[in-house]
């Protein structure tokens, strides 16, 4: 009982260290494969970070711009920019123009950042900016805990994506070990987090938010898997990027109705 215990306090502070500067474990050992276990959880550092923009989303004296700038800017910041590294890649190397896998892995795991993934990155950004900047300007009153949602959401997808599709690299690598550690268990636990976190009495729209997210998840694994074969740490923080803008697409048209 106390491994058990001390497995799940070790793979949900890992989840808090691994996607956000949370200091999570430290120094503390880690199995190779509690990271893709620890994909359970993601829903949780997700809820921090969603509850980050609702709280800037209530600073009254900031303008709605201003506060779709610092939303966007936090987001950075307190993920380390990990996922932005993600988008960058994924899009120099799928839109590179190659067809063969490893043309295509090769460019991704290029460190030099080409003008595709530079363009790509700043579409990503500012188009989450604008979103921002139109549910802070139309957002009923008393709707403003759905800010927390997307950011929470789109890491929850996270397990799901990665049970369903194979790793494209072969040998060693971070994203295939996370792939690999990831069972249906871990799928199942962050689809019910999500559920959970997204029960609003109020505004029952809410519960469709995660269906339209896994939604997502599971077409960016299909367009991955016809691109590279499988899926890779890079095309799962750029997925992660994609699904948080699904989701501010949700807020706006179910909520905002706009």
């Amino acid at each position: 009982m106390k491994g058990r215990l001390k497995k799940f306090i070790v793979q949900l502070l890992l989840s808090f260290g691994f996607l956000t500067v949370l200091p999570g474990l430290g120094r503390l050992p880690v199995d190779a494969d509690d990271l893709g276990k620890s994909s359970a959880f993601f829903t949780l550092p997700g809820l921090l970070l969603g509850a980050g923009v609702f709280l800037i989303g209530l600073i009254p004296v900031l303008s709605p711009l201003t506060r779709a700038v610092f939303c966007v800017v936090f987001l950075l910041g307190i993920t380390r920019g990990l996922h932005a590294d993600g988008v960058i890649d994924t899009f120099d190397g799928f839109l590179s123009g190659r067809r063969e896998k490893e043309q295509i892995l090769a460019v991704m795991k290029d460190s030099r950042v080409g003008a595709l993934g530079w363009s790509g990155a700043f579409a990503v950004y500012l188009l989450k900016i604008a979103l921002l900047y139109e549910i802070f300007l139309h957002l009923p009153e008393g709707s403003q805990s759905l800010l927390i949602l997307p950011p929470t959401l789109s890491r929850g997808g996270v397990a799901f994506h990665a049970f369903l599709f194979p790793a494209a690299r072969e040998g060693s690598s971070l994203g295939r070990s996370f792939r690999e550690s990831v069972g249906l268990m871990e799928a199942i636990v962050s689809v019910l987090l999500m559920e959970l976190l997204s029960f609003r009495p109020a505004t029952p729209p809410a519960l469709l938010f995660p269906a339209g997210v896994l939604c997502f998840w599971l077409v960016w694994g299909f367009i991955c898997r016809a691109k590279i074969g499988g899926i890779t740490g890079d095309t799962m923080g750029a997925g992660i990027e994609l699904a948080e803008i699904v989701g501010w697409c949700m807020v706006l048209i179910f909520i905002v109705g706009v």
